[in-house]
């Protein structure tokens, strides 16, 4: 069995278990709501309507468009689907991390730590948590960096 294979099957049991006996948010039925109101309603929320000790306070859904999209998510299959999505999230950023960006141009002293920094998030908040969204976003960033950085290493 090659190596990328191994890696590869390792990777997708950890995330598979990670995904299906770690505990998801503790405030996804919230985000749910927030999404599906959102997209029932098609107003943009400016107080809690679902905290009865704050009823009317004033708040800025900022997390909204992920919100929506996990209603929408859950609306189509329920939390089977939400679960597959987010397996799928993770497995993206491990495939990124360590086939994408492993290049001879990558900087290790800064790779490496990346890495090992997303597995233990990703170990800690894995599952159905907006987390997820945010280590892909910064693992997205880290791509664009490289790839900027290898394209003026040609001019």
């Amino acid at each position: 069995m090659k190596t990328n294979k191994f890696v590869i099957g390792i990777v997708v049991v950890v995330v598979a278990i990670f995904s299906i006996f770690l505990p998801t948010d503790p405030d996804l039925g919230f985000h749910l709501m927030v999404g599906e109101r959102f997209w029932k309603f098609h107003q943009t929320p400016h107080s809690i309507w679902y905290n009865y000790a704050f009823p009317e306070g004033k708040w800025v859904p900022h997390e909204l468009i992920s919100d929506t999209v996990m209603y929408l998510i859950y609306h189509l299959g329920g939390f089977t689907l939400l679960t597959i999505v987010f397996s799928l999230l993770m497995l993206l950023i491990a495939y990124l991390l360590f086939f994408k960006l492993k290049t001879t141009s990558s900087v290790w002293v800064i790779h490496a730590p990346l890495v090992v920094m997303t597995f233990i998030s990703l170990s800690l908040s894995a599952g159905v948590r907006l987390q997820v969204l945010s280590w892909l976003g910064l693992v997205l960033i880290y791509f664009g960096y490289l790839q900027y950085r290898e394209l003026n290493k040609v001019w």
